[in-house]
């Protein structure tokens, strides 16, 4: 009975090591981040419209999952969740607005003007990341759902451009 008692203790206390309740918390935020409600453009005749309040919350929720996904990522290089965080990274919208025009209505995306050059390092960052990734060994925590992702991004990008004046 006590030799059972102890390989019980033994067993909980090795899966406690085994998780982190830092990490844990900071991926129930990303989580939740991701599934919030998207923004919605304004709805005219049956058609989106862009506004500034949507870009701007469009903008806002990109950055705070993007930021909490790097955060994850830098906060613990551990933790398998990691090159999960990094997918979800390369695909999260993520622009950087500098200002919005008054015509948004009618231009959309003409209408903003960017900071590319802050894209540009945020996008270089994320780059590296994937490179890491692809490079990774496959026990160090990539999993087969990261591993199909990462293989479906590296054969989209293989493909040369689509031709769209030899399809008409």
């Amino acid at each position: 009975m006590k030799l059972k008692s102890l390989f019980l203790i033994f067993a909980c206390s090795a899966a406690l090591a085994l998780t982190n309740p830092a990490a844990d918390s900071l991926w129930e935020k990303v989580e939740a981040a991701q599934k919030s409600e998207r923004p919605r453009p304004e709805q005219v005749d049956g058609k989106s419209v862009l506004t500034s309040g949507y870009l701007r919350a469009m903008d806002e929720r990109g950055r705070n999952i993007g930021d909490l996904l790097m955060a994850f990522v830098d906060q613990f290089p551990g933790d398998p969740r990691r090159w999960d965080a990094v997918i979800a990274l390369a695909g999260n919208f993520r622009p950087v607005i500098k200002e919005i025009g008054d015509d948004v209505r009618t231009k959309g995306w003409e209408a903003v003007v960017r900071d590319e050059a802050a894209e540009q390092l945020w996008n270089d960052r994320v780059n590296g990341l994937l490179e890491k990734l692809q490079s990774a060994p496959v026990p160090d925590g990539v999993s087969e759902r990261t591993q199909q992702t990462l293989f479906e991004r590296w054969v989209s990008a293989a493909r040369p451009p689509l031709d769209t004046d030899a399809a008409a």
